[in-house]
């Protein structure tokens, strides 16, 4: 693993750490949500820990997304497309349009688009584990384990889907490829060009 991974990981660790504890606070700092069970609001109460446990994941791959875009790294595209996407499931979750979860779209999204990457952040990857695996113990305490379920399975195509974007859109030079995006070989280790 290079020097510039390793920064990138730590970077990504302190974000996380960063995005939880600070999540951690603020939603224990406000009155409590109720629990929605697909569009159904019930007589429970959602609990700090649960609200926060997206964010660490959150903020490790907004930091991924800034410190790609700022070096080249291609693999920033696809995570903002993830982020964008889900974002928006999350909020319009949040407005009651429909019954899927935003935390498990999120965090299963970006546990497909790591997996797919050959480039993967353990740190990002690890963060949205744990992050579904509260997530999933919760659903199937409140009885929503079916849309749990279903907004994972949805979370996991978004993942794929924004791979996808990122290995064929915005800076393409990564994930072992041969090619750059405009079709040359620069960036490899053979081709004298300086570009890079």
């Amino acid at each position: 693993m290079s020097e510039r991974v390793r920064a990138a990981e730590r970077g990504a660790l302190w974000a996380a750490l960063g995005a939880g504890l600070a999540a951690w606070g603020g939603f224990a700092a406000i009155p409590p949500m109720r629990v929605r069970v697909g569009r159904e609001v019930v007589d429970a109460w959602v609990p700090a820990h649960y609200q926060a446990a997206a964010f660490p994941a959150f903020g490790a791959i907004l930091y991924l997304v800034g410190r790609g875009f700022r070096e080249g790294d291609g693999l920033w595209g696809g995570r903002a497309a993830l982020l964008g996407a889900s974002c928006a499931v999350a909020v319009t979750r949040l407005l009651g349009a429909h019954p899927l979860s935003g935390h498990a779209v999120f965090l299963a999204a970006v546990c497909a688009h790591e997996l797919a990457a050959r480039r993967r952040s353990p740190v990002l990857l690890g963060a949205a584990a744990l992050g579904l695996a509260i997530t999933g113990a919760y659903k199937a305490e409140w009885g929503d384990g079916v849309w749990g379920a279903v907004s994972a399975g949805v979370g996991a195509v978004l993942g794929a889907a924004s791979w996808r974007v990122g290995r064929s859109g915005a800076g393409a030079k990564v994930e072992g490829e041969c090619q750059s995006i405009d079709g040359t070989a620069r960036g490899l280790p053979w081709y004298g060009g300086s570009e890079w």
